[in-house]
């Protein structure tokens, strides 16, 4: 048995042992295709004869072209990248609380940009105080003063700096908000556009996860029921006479709660959520699971952070890493009830065996 010279992203609360150690680079190529082709198709509408393979089907045609198919892959690609997300960021110490406000951040983030770019596309009233093209850029300008990826802060003053490019980007926000006057002399409103849709998409998802797991007992039945919803509250085709099968009459509790819930047709969160699931089943039955260690120790080697079933090969090597800079920013606040109690137990070894007791076992023997 092995005992593993690196650390393994799980905790041990989770009923399946699946290992998100390292990047995926499937999810990484899916996402930059699927990106591309976005690029790709956004610029038809400027462009005649367009072979029709590669525009969107219109309302009710029997036809799926080239366009119809990014934004599906792409919501695919977010539900890929949850599990490896949060399973890493509770491999590095992160509790639950601060898990669950990283989710909502990011939904807020997609929802607000969301909204300024939908906002911008019914264009400005002549009596606005900027043109177009100035919304534009002060848009981008706020965006990436209130999200952009700051480095760790080296002193007081960066501190500081970082700290005024993120309140800079918060008030021009603001005033675009304040300022804006639509053709129709209409105010910013919370129409949040393709970005809201991957927000709202994002946010229950992603909180699904965040309590199953990735407990396919519980994944798998969640999927299923988007499925459903989408299959029964989709319109039929004209010649089937244009209803969906599951319908009610209108402000019903059904609809209601889809729509507190944002989920729509159930379309947008099926896409997310197998896209999960497949994250899960190519991590926990990917071909060949290897363990690097330095140290072999006997057979059962308990606690275990994989199981044994997971794993095809045991590869020993004569060091993992350079041990003399394994404690350098090691020491760290953990709410993770697994190194809570290894911490207490070893505390309790090394007050056992002080010096004193040590003689005193001698002497009794």
């Amino acid at each position: 048995m092995a005992d593993v010279g690196f650390r393994i992203l799980k905790q041990d609360d989770m009923s399946d042992k699946t290992v998100y150690s390292r990047r995926n680079p499937a999810i990484d190529m899916l996402r930059a295709l699927t990106m591309f082709t976005m690029i790709f198709v956004n610029d038809f509408w400027k462009v005649h004869d367009v072979p029709h393979w590669l525009e969107h089907a219109v309302y009710g045609e029997d036809f799926m072209g080239l366009a119809d198919i990014v934004f599906p892959c792409f919501l695919f690609a977010v539900g890929m990248s949850i599990p490896y997300a949060i399973e890493r960021r509770y491999a590095k110490g992160f509790s639950a609380e601060s898990t669950l406000g990283h989710i909502l951040s990011r939904t807020f983030a997609l929802l607000v940009m969301g909204a300024f770019i939908t906002n911008s596309e019914f264009r400005l009233s002549p009596e606005a105080p900027y043109p177009i093209g100035v919304y534009w850029f002060l848009m981008a300008i706020g965006f990436i003063g209130v999200w952009n990826q700051y480095p760790k802060p080296a002193s007081g003053t960066q501190k500081n700096l970082f700290r005024a490019f993120k309140i800079i980007g918060v008030l021009v926000l603001l005033y675009l908000a304040f300022t804006f006057r639509n053709p129709q002399e209409g105010v910013f409103g919370a129409y949040w556009g393709i970005l809201g849709s991957i927000g709202w998409t994002y946010l229950v998802c992603a909180v699904i996860y965040f309590f199953s797991r990735d407990r396919l007992k519980y994944l798998l039945p969640i999927w299923g029921v988007f499925i459903l919803i989408c299959l029964l509250g989709t319109p039929l085709r004209e010649s089937f006479g244009g209803e969906a099968i599951l319908t009610f009459p209108e402000r019903n509790f059904y609809q209601g709660m889809l729509g507190i819930l944002h989920i729509g047709n159930g379309a947008l969160p099926a896409f997310t959520m197998g896209g999960i699931i497949l994250s899960i089943l190519s991590a926990r039955y990917a071909d060949k699971g290897v363990i690097l260690t330095d140290d072999l120790v006997e057979y059962p080697n308990t606690p275990n952070s994989i199981s044994e079933s997971d794993v095809d090969y045991v590869v020993e090597v004569d060091s993992v890493g350079d041990s003399s800079k394994i404690a350098s920013g090691a020491i760290r606040d953990t709410k993770n009830p697994r190194d809570i109690l290894l911490a207490q137990q070893a505390a309790k070894v090394f007050i056992y065996f002080s010096w004193q007791n040590i003689l005193c076992l001698k002497f009794r023997e």
